[in-house]
């Protein structure tokens, strides 16, 4: 196996280990509050598919610029946090999902949540590539 092949599967661990811990503390979240009306089951789907989502489009995104683009973490958290907000804002609205009432500020774990997946995956690869290069 190569190093390359264990740091992007590393990478990807870490930025799925982000999408389990958002979907919890969401999950969390909404156990603090009155019922939603929705299956319990159903609605606790919703975080950890909309974080997958979100995280295969920053890949597509990240693989595409890989080349043209030097990413540090400040360009990943700055990129993933507008394109996080921009998908959100465009399926409820620019304020909506952002709010406490109905939908417990699912807004914010959606893009905090993609930007610290984004994040957790682009240190994984960094630090990978370091020890490679004998940094």
């Amino acid at each position: 196996m190569s190093v390359g092949f264990l740091a992007h599967v590393v990478a990807l661990i870490a930025a799925l280990e982000i999408v389990v811990l958002t979907s919890l503390a969401w999950a969390a979240t909404l156990r603090a509050g009155p019922p939603l009306g929705l299956d319990g089951g159903a609605i606790l789907l919703f975080m950890p598919l909309g974080l997958l989502i979100l995280f295969g489009m920053w890949l597509v995104v990240r693989f595409l610029l890989v080349r043209r683009f030097r990413w540090t973490i400040l360009a990943v958290l700055a990129v993933t946090l507008v394109l996080g907000y921009l998908i959100v804002a465009a399926s409820c609205g620019p304020v909506a999902c952002f709010t406490a009432t109905p939908n417990r500020h699912m807004g914010w774990f959606l893009v905090l949540g993609i930007a610290l997946a984004a994040a957790a995956h682009h240190l994984a690869l960094t630090s990978f590539r370091k020890k490679n290069n004998g940094h």
